[in-house]
């Protein structure tokens, strides 16, 4: 595998990154749990693949825009991938989330009053 280098990285040193770029639509209304705000995104892979989901949370300032986007919502999303564990009925269970650093509205914010139509497709 390449070592990555940069011009102001001591000499020898491993660059390491862990950075997630996404495009999507928002899959339902933001919930706010605590001081982080969390939706889930859905990802296009292809014309006959179904949609890829993403569990996105954010924190701060992120969380405080993020705490009104709705349903339907065109988002891109930059951020660092996590995973977390935790046990249910006696098996361990794993799954990532996106921690997001930077959110951006490709279309115009949605109120969640007018999210609420079912007939959006994600």
């Amino acid at each position: 595998m390449p070592v990555l280098r940069c011009s102001g990285c001591l000499p020898r040193q491993e660059v390491e990154m862990n950075r997630v770029i996404l495009t999507g639509n928002v899959g339902k209304d933001a919930e706010k749990r605590g001081s982080a705000v969390t939706f889930s995104l859905a990802t296009n892979a292809g014309k006959d693949r179904q949609p890829d989901w993403h569990t996105i949370k954010c924190f701060g300032k992120t969380a405080e825009i993020c705490e009104s986007v709705a349903k339907g919502t065109k988002l891109a999303i930059e951020g660092r991938l996590t995973y977390n564990t935790f046990e249910k009925d006696g098996q361990r269970r794993t799954f990532a989330e996106v921690i997001a650093d930077r959110v951006e509205f490709l279309s115009p914010k949605v109120a969640k009053a007018e999210a609420s139509d079912d007939s959006l497709p994600f």
